[in-house]
């Protein structure tokens, strides 16, 4: 006689007896389990990115960065945004780095820090470093507006004695209807000149994601429509600059937090390494353990090298302190307050990368002299850490600085600004948001003294001597 499996038996009527029997089973089994996994499930704790206890759930095979859900003991905080899975396509990537996965991700700002006040709403203002009004006209024609436009534009033209600039002040309507490849190719020109602060730093958005980033913000299709309106072309995808005139024609308090939510998406990249079982993390280890830097993440690259079957380990995991706390949030509410009239943009990201406690002469208006005096220009960049700047055609003026990171990924933070946050990226990405006429050349340089910047005591800065005794402002 043929025994069919008790798990394809059949029956339509009664529990069989091996049925019941696998049912008392269970019910002696089910409270041992729970025994025994509630104490597990309490110690799978790792210390997240801004050092507080989080439950993390591991997926084996590989799938870490997609599956990985963390979340604050106590809830989340003005520094906790949403970290959001984009279940596009991930790379592996080898080199002396290891085995990286990269999947991309979004963030999206907490609610706190979208909440609305009178006092954020300012004029839609275009700033020109220009001679004269004929040079105005020139760069409005260049751009290609037509003369009705251009002669409307210069009746709103003014000379500011205050920034030295003259300044035009469009009218909602002629912003909201302008051709979006010549607001492109206005922008692009106007990016050139400072006070453009968010034309300079815009929200761009690669292409195949700007229906997801849009359309998956809750809006009301009014104001989609709207939004649509200020899109124009840029280098990879599309950007947004005016603000302003979103917030002109919105009256809701909710809508206007759930709008500064879905601007605040921003792109990065959720990293993981592979590690086989008793792999030689040494290679590894070199490459992730620059200077002292070491003692932080060979022990951890072991411990899951020593784990049955091996795993992944989140990068988050090996980067210094001052990364490791700000990766993947946005600018701490408090940096920026007692900061006030300080830069906090990427040059204080990136020569803050390898410090434990951030070195404030970053934040300062010879940040760019100082990051010079402490580091050495360098063919390629090779080295965990190492320091990638944005120069124009003239290589007069830094347009952007990142930390290289490994497999052409680095470190950013893509402008000044709270709402820009600290994210991983590919370098090809970063240069097409600065993919303005003036940058021209990349250059990459590395401290001279790999670790704190705070070693080194005293720094010279316009024939002046700079001690860093007292820079440095404590977290």
């Amino acid at each position: 006689m043929k025994i069919e499996s008790p798990d394809r038996i059949h029956t339509t009527g009664s529990r069989t007896s091996c049925q019941k029997k696998r049912a008392a089973i269970g019910l002696l089994v089910l409270p041992l389990v729970l025994l025994i996994g509630l104490p597990l499930l309490r110690s799978a704790r790792f210390n997240t990115r801004d050092g507080r206890d989080s439950v993390m759930g591991i997926v084996e095979g590989g799938e870490l960065a997609k599956a990985r859900v963390v979340i604050p003991v106590g809830g989340a905080d003005f520094n906790t945004p949403m970290r959001m899975i984009d279940m596009g396509e991930s790379r592996k990537l080898n080199g002396p780095w290891g085995v990286i996965e990269a999947s991309p991700i979004t963030i999206q700002a907490p609610t706190p820090m979208c909440i609305f006040n009178a006092s954020d709403r300012s004029d839609l203002i275009w700033n020109l470093s220009v001679s004269n009004r004929a040079d105005v006209k020139l760069l409005l024609e260049e751009s290609g507006l037509g003369r009705i436009q251009v002669e409307e534009l210069l009746s709103r033209a003014l000379w500011n004695n205050d920034s030295i600039q003259w300044t035009i002040k469009p009218t909602p309507d002629f912003a909201f209807e302008l051709n979006p490849a010549i607001r492109g190719r206005l922008f692009s020109r106007l990016s050139r000149f400072a006070n453009n602060e968010r034309i300079s730093y815009p929200l761009v958005y690669y292409q195949g994601e700007v229906a997801g980033w849009i359309d998956g913000g809750n809006l009301r299709p009014e104001t989609i429509a709207l939004m649509k309106k200020l899109l124009y072309p840029k280098t990879g995808g599309v950007a947004l600059s005016d603000f302003e005139l979103l917030l002109s024609r919105m009256t809701d308090p909710r809508e206007v937090v759930q709008l500064r939510k879905t601007l605040s998406r921003t792109r990065s990249l959720a990293l993981t390494i592979a590690i086989g079982y008793h792999e030689d993390i040494e290679g590894v280890a070199d490459y992730w353990g620059v200077g002292d830097h070491r003692f932080l993440v060979e022990p951890r690259l072991r411990a899951v090298s020593l784990k049955s079957g091996g795993g992944n380990l989140d990068v988050i995991h090996l980067l210094p302190r001052f990364a490791r706390s700000r990766l993947d949030t946005f600018a701490y509410r408090g940096e920026y307050v007692a900061g006030k009239g300080l830069e906090y943009d990427c040059i204080w990201t990136a020569m803050n990368f390898f410090n434990e406690v951030p070195d404030v002469r970053f934040a300062t208006g010879n940040r760019v002299e100082l990051a010079e005096s402490m580091s050495v220009e360098i063919p390629a960049p090779t080295q965990f850490g190492d320091l990638v700047f944005l120069l124009d055609k003239k290589k007069l003026n830094v347009l952007h600085s990142c930390n290289y990171i490994g497999a052409n990924i680095v470190f950013t933070k893509n402008g000044n600004t709270p709402f820009a946050p600290f994210v991983f990226a590919y370098i090809q990405d970063v240069l097409d948001i600065y993919g303005i006429a003036d940058a021209a050349d990349v250059v990459y340089r590395r401290l001279s003294n790999s670790g704190p910047t705070q070693d080194f005591k005293m720094v010279a800065v316009d024939g002046e001597q700079v001690s860093s005794e007292f820079v440095s402002l404590a977290q």
